[in-house]
């Protein structure tokens, strides 16, 4: 790539519009940026660039997998089970124990 002023000259002999930005990391970001930078060998520009298309792909891939985006949302879980439970797990519990009390359990 050959730099002019705010263009570059892209592989294909493409001019491409870059931006330019000002950013500001506190001290753990600069130095897990340059944990980055030191571990793929890359530079600052490089270091960034990668990590954006890491996070790209990962809300790509989430848009077309239920289960990857399953596994990034909040969602604990749902079962199919007492309508009350939690009002009436003490109950439900011995109703569904073999000896009808609650199951105890000792730590030693």
């Amino acid at each position: 790539m050959i730099r002019r002023g705010r263009y570059t000259l892209g592989k294909r002999s493409k001019l491409v519009a870059m931006k330019n930005f000002d950013i500001q990391l506190d001290e753990e970001y600069a130095q897990k940026l340059a944990y980055i930078q030191q571990e793929a060998d890359q530079d600052t520009v490089e270091a960034i660039k990668s990590s954006i298309e890491l996070r790209y792909q990962q809300l790509q891939q989430q848009k077309t997998d239920p289960l990857a985006k399953l596994k990034q949302s909040k969602f604990i879980g749902c079962f199919k089970g007492e309508t009350d439970l939690a009002a009436n797990s003490e109950a439900i519990v011995r109703k569904r124990t073999p000896t009808g009390k609650q199951a105890t359990r000792s730590i030693s």
